[in-house]
């Protein structure tokens, strides 16, 4: 983490841990380079969720979208304490399923199984727009893969087309159905699709919270 906020390039830090220079001791351990970037991905996740727990929630959604390489991401920032999601489809048949993973403000301590790496590649530039911006927010990330554009970059493209999306800025709302309707625009697969699958925003619509009161 220290490395990383001193300016070293997070593929520079990954490359490091894959070689087995940083850690304690014996404790130091060759890995693959694709487990590298996880574990960096979600060690520097974990330090940038601590504090934006601390940060006062946005009062919009917010709807940010990019696309290259036949990959999409777009993610929805919610007016909510923190939790996550990630909803991953590839557009492969006339129903392309949707996998997903999540975790609340408690965060994750499983591995996300069904998303896997790409969990954790795009929930870095999540936290890092909240962190900057010092804003907590929930977040609901939509991955959208067609094969037939589809280049094999490992799970590091999702992060970097996340970042880009996330740098110019969003589209705001003051309310759910509009954000989603915005969210539709952007994917190939219905956005019901996408919601049979989406566990947190069913939480988030559930929450009872003083505000509501005032």
């Amino acid at each position: 983490v220290e490395l990383f906020e001193s300016g070293v390039r997070q593929e520079h830090v990954t490359r490091l841990f894959s070689v087995g220079l940083l850690g304690i001791g014996k404790r130091r351990k060759l890995v693959p380079t694709e487990w590298s970037i996880t574990a960096v991905d979600d060690i520097i996740s974990k330090e940038l969720y601590r504090r934006v727990l601390d940060m006062r929630e946005i009062n919009e959604y917010r709807v940010f979208s990019d696309r290259a390489l036949g990959n999409t991401v777009t993610v929805l920032l919610l007016p909510s304490p923190w939790q996550f999601e990630v909803l991953e489809c590839w557009l492969s048949g006339p129903r392309p399923r949707v996998i997903s993973d999540h975790e609340y403000a408690r965060g994750r301590k499983d591995y996300a199984s069904h998303v896997v790496g790409a969990y954790y590649a795009v929930r870095l530039p999540v936290l890092e727009y909240l962190t900057e911006a010092r804003r907590q927010a929930g977040a609901v990330v939509f991955l959208e893969i067609d094969p037939r554009e589809w280049v094999p970059l490992g799970v590091w493209r999702f992060r970097e087309i996340a970042r880009r999306a996330l740098s110019r800025g969003p589209q705001k709302f003051p309310d759910l159905a509009e954000a989603l309707y915005a969210v539709g625009s952007t994917l190939k697969n219905t956005i019901d699709r996408y919601m049979q699958a989406c566990v947190t925003l069913d939480h988030h619509l559930s929450q009872t919270r003083l505000t509501d009161f005032f």
